[in-house]
């Protein structure tokens, strides 16, 4: 029976990706706060639903209570879940699915170097700026806002950073993170900068100042992949959208 999620159903360590950015925004915000849900069955499966979004990682096969929660639930317009989860629930005919691929760092980390010109305490707006004018689909300001600021100051959210005076021109950060893992994303270079190994470097500092022994990330096009398996990250998984059709 699907029941609201307890401390004890967050036990097992994260077995994938999605179940990773549930864990963290539990380790964030905790079970208690009134704008994000948190579910489980009680034999392993886990939801979370924040801003509409839907992250779901069943512990096995998904089963007909599943699908029909997630698609009767009108507060939910998206859902992002592992792939072999998605054709289950794609089946009723309510959601448009995408997919794409997850890559987990297998390289050897080093050690920081003392002469970076990274910047690791930007101000948030100037990060925001170079995100509106990246990618079409970012979240509002506000809400992005509280959510980032929130982790940073909870050592939820780590931003690695190349500035031109004022303006960030590149940047990277962790968009979940746990004890033992955190998945980086949000990377961004203005056009005016790109093609100058800027992504690459705010990349390389995160992974060598997270602490989690498990880092991934999950590359929006074909050239983003290269440049993460150029920096030692290799296909792990692979991940889902569904969208309401």
């Amino acid at each position: 029976m699907i029941r609201l999620a307890k401390e004890g159903d967050f036990l097992t360590p994260p077995k994938d990706e999605t179940r990773l950015r549930i864990h963290s925004l539990r380790r964030a915000y905790g079970l208690e706060v009134p704008f994000i849900q948190f579910y489980s069955d009680g034999e392993g499966s886990l939801l979370c639903i924040m801003d509409g979004v839907a992250f779901f990682s069943p512990a096995a096969t998904v089963t007909e209570e599943w699908t029909y929660f997630l698609t009767a639930n009108p507060a939910i317009r998206s859902i992002h879940c592992p792939q072999n989860a998605a054709s289950a629930i794609a089946d009723s005919g309510e959601w448009l699915a995408r997919t794409g691929v997850v890559l987990r760092y297998e390289g050897e980390r080093g050690v920081l170097p003392s002469n970076s010109n990274v910047c690791r305490t930007p101000k948030l707006p100037a990060v925001y700026a170079l995100l509106a004018e990246c990618f079409d689909t970012i979240q509002p300001f506000d809400a992005w806002y509280v959510d980032v600021s929130h982790r940073v100051r909870h050592d939820c959210c780590q931003i690695a950073c190349i500035c031109d005076g004022d303006r960030v021109v590149s940047t990277a950060m962790t968009v979940a993170e746990t004890e033992s893992a955190a998945i980086l994303g949000q990377v961004a270079t203005a056009p005016t900068h790109r093609r100058q190994g800027l992504a690459a470097k705010c990349v390389s500092d995160l992974i060598l100042r997270c602490k989690a022994d498990e880092l991934y990330i999950l590359p929006v096009n074909e050239r983003a992949q290269a440049l993460y398996v150029g920096l030692g990250f290799a296909p792990c998984d692979n991940w889902a959208e569904l969208i309401r059709n």
